[in-house]
């Protein structure tokens, strides 16, 4: 599976990687924002878009509409630090798959791609 990260921390995106190859899946690209992680979705279509929720220029909410306006089937994962039902909700109406709670665990992570 093709993974694109999204996250305005460089740390947060190292660990994900980390994460993911550790799981035997491919990290395609990483985005430092939604507008960059838009823009490398289009270029290199993911099947798996993991995203942190606040960032500056463009949120993942913000990301997550755009890109399920065209495209349905990629996987979308929203990473928060804050996990309550309201940013549940937005995550989820704004076309995610998943929330998950920020730091990822790597146990959450299989179990979702697992799920996919």
């Amino acid at each position: 599976m093709k993974i694109l990260i999204v996250d305005d921390s460089k740390v947060a995106r190292s660990i994900i990687r980390k994460q993911v190859e550790a799981l035997n899946l491919e990290v395609i690209a990483e985005g430092k924002d939604g507008t960059e992680g838009l823009s490398l979705w289009k270029e290199l279509t993911p099947e798996i878009i993991i995203s942190d929720i606040e960032m500056p220029e463009m949120d993942g909410i913000s990301m997550s509409k755009t890109i399920r306006e065209e495209d349905k089937n990629v996987k979308i994962i929203i990473l928060s630090s804050i996990i309550n039902k309201k940013v549940t909700n937005d995550a989820l109406l704004s076309g995610a798959n998943l929330v998950l709670p920020k730091p990822l665990e790597k146990a959450d992570l299989k179990k979702a791609i697992e799920e996919f």
